[in-house]
C-alpha cells in the first residue's frame, strides 16, 4: 500500500490510498489533523470535528486508489497552514504558506 499527498493550497488538501500488494486491504483507517490556527471545514466520506478528522475504507481491492479531499478554513490570512495525516504507520506533513 502506498500514501502520498498534496497541499493543494492552504484551503485544500489531498490524500491518495493506494493499494499495491496483492491482496485487498480492509479497514484502512486515516487520521488527520489540521495545523496553523485552522478547522476542518469538508471531507466527503470522513468524520469531521474541529481540527479533526477520520475516514475509513471498509476494502480497497488489488490495483485500486481512493483519494481523499479535505478543505480547511484558516483563521489568519498569513503563515505556515497544513495538515498532518496518518494511514497506519505512514505519517504525512502536507504544508502550504
Amino acid at each position: 500500500m502506498t500514501v502520498s499527498g498534496q497541499a493543494r493550497s492552504r484551503k485544500t488538501y489531498t490524500v491518495t490510498i493506494r493499494n499495491t500488494g496483492p491482496h485487498p486491504v480492509k479497514d484502512v483507517k486515516l487520521s488527520g489533523k489540521a495545523f496553523g490556527g485552522q478547522n476542518v471545514v469538508g471531507a466527503p466520506g470522513c468524520d469531521i470535528s474541529g481540527t479533526a478528522v477520520r475516514c475509513t475504507i471498509a476494502e480497497l481491492p488489488r490495483g485500486q486508489k481512493k483519494t481523499f479531499t479535505f478543505t480547511t478554513k484558516p483563521r489568519k490570512s498569513k503563515g505556515t497552514v497544513g495538515m498532518y495525516v496518518t494511514v497506519g504507520s505512514v505519517k504525512l506533513t502536507l504544508k502550504a504558506r
